[in-house]
């Protein structure tokens, strides 16, 4: 019997624990730069889907708006409907009402920037006729979605001159 040890006693080693620390090292190398792959994807499609979806609701109340001003009596379409300014790392959307107006502003997830015709900003806003068609376009629109560092991962939204709105995927 040895000396200096009381009853049962059992443990780790030191051998032990380092090789759980190492296999854990091992996983975490292995899984992490997967996840952010994972993050990357998901949310510039998140993203994409969500200023598209805004895309084509402030073509939507241009639609709707500007007849339905004319219709009671407004000679001019100007103050009615909906803009988005896009912006690097937000946007803001506004829906106009003659003097009044809504705003709506949406940040981004983290990583995630849009720029509007290969610029960092743009300060025009996207507007829309009320027969659907951007104003000031020249024959194309594009908005680039991608995560800082990844811009060839990215999406474009494609908004033609008739208004036409569509999603490709990359460069493209």
């Amino acid at each position: 019997m040895r000396q200096g040890m009381v009853g049962d006693q059992a443990g780790f080693s030191l051998l032990e624990i380092l090789l759980a620390v190492v296999l854990l090292v091992v996983i975490s190398a292995v899984a992490v730069p997967s996840l952010l792959s994972f993050y990357r994807q998901y949310a510039v499609e998140y993203e994409t889907e969500y200023l598209l979806a805004d895309i084509r609701r402030a073509q939507s109340i241009s639609r709707t708006a500007a007849p339905a001003a004319k219709k009671y009596g407004a000679h001019s379409q100007d103050g009615q409907g909906a803009s988005i300014l896009v912006d690097r790392d937000s946007y803001l959307f506004e829906i106009s009402y003659g003097d009044d107006a809504v705003h709506s502003r949406h940040h981004y997830l983290p990583l995630v920037h849009v720029i509007q015709n290969g610029q960092l900003s743009q300060d025009d806003f996207i507007v829309f006729d009320d027969n659907g068609s951007p104003r000031n376009v020249g024959s194309m629109m594009t908005l680039k979605i991608f995560c800082e560092g990844h811009l060839a991962e990215g999406r474009q939204i494609m908004i033609s001159r008739g208004g036409r709105i569509r999603i490709e995927r990359g460069d493209s």
